[in-house]
């Protein structure tokens, strides 16, 4: 709604409509109803009235009928939409409203799309090897790969020269908070010649992880990554 707006009035005995700024009424002076309209608004309320009652005595309860008739109050803003420019699609808002509903049912529409699309990409990445390492996380996998490495007696010396890289590389791989790429993993279990799953392995007697979507909550809302 654009423009000043006013209560709409009923002066008894002039029989006519007034624009007042307040609601307030006098002896002989009626509020239609607590609503603001433009003038314009008011105009054509004012010619539907004439054309409808010509001749015939007007009296306020007429006028709250006809009023509520004509006009649309919106329920979220409470501006005022005359029955010619409103249209059935726009329900109980103005048009400016039901717009602004429109967009926002669009936005969430889109991110519910998004989100669903992210869901999938997840229920695929846990069945991955990167996203089973990512579900049982860095400490264990070290773990893991010192018991292989204790049971078939290999030194972290060994391990280095099969990962091509120093001792001291080798023990900051396994003993420091160091991340560890996939292709580490890989190449571990081919040396060792263990299945890789074992080196993923969540330690015996820990608690099922709850899941949303069948995905993990502990990565849920994490990027897909390397090992962290």
């Amino acid at each position: 709604m654009t423009g000043k707006t006013y209560y709409l009035k009923w002066d008894i005995d002039n029989k006519s409509f007034l624009l007042d700024r307040s609601f307030t009424a006098s002896d002989f002076v009626y509020g239609i109803r607590r609503v603001l309209l433009t003038e314009e608004q008011a105009n054509e309320f004012a010619e539907r009235i004439e054309l409808m009652y010509k001749g015939k005595e007007v009296n306020l309860t007429f006028l709250e009928y006809e009023f509520d008739n004509f006009f649309h109050i919106c329920k979220d803003c409470g501006a005022v939409t005359s029955r010619n420019k409103w249209v059935r699609r726009q329900k109980d808002r103005c048009y400016d409203c039901y717009q602004s509903t429109i967009h926002g049912v669009m936005a969430e529409n889109r991110r519910k799309v998004v989100e669903q699309e992210r869901v999938m990409k997840m229920q695929a990445y846990v069945k991955t090897d990167q996203g089973k390492a990512d579900i049982v996380g860095l400490k264990v996998i070290k773990d893991n790969v010192k018991v292989q490495l204790k049971k078939y007696h290999k030194t972290q010396k060994d391990l280095g020269e099969a990962l091509g890289m120093t001792e001291e590389s080798a023990n900051k791989l396994l003993n420091k908070n160091t991340s560890m790429r996939i292709e580490h993993l890989y190449a571990i279990a081919e040396w060792l010649f263990v299945p890789i799953d074992l080196l993923l392995k969540a330690p015996r007697g820990s608690v099922p992880m709850r899941r949303k979507n069948n995905i993990p909550i502990v990565i849920y809302r994490k990027p897909m990554k390397m090992i962290k």
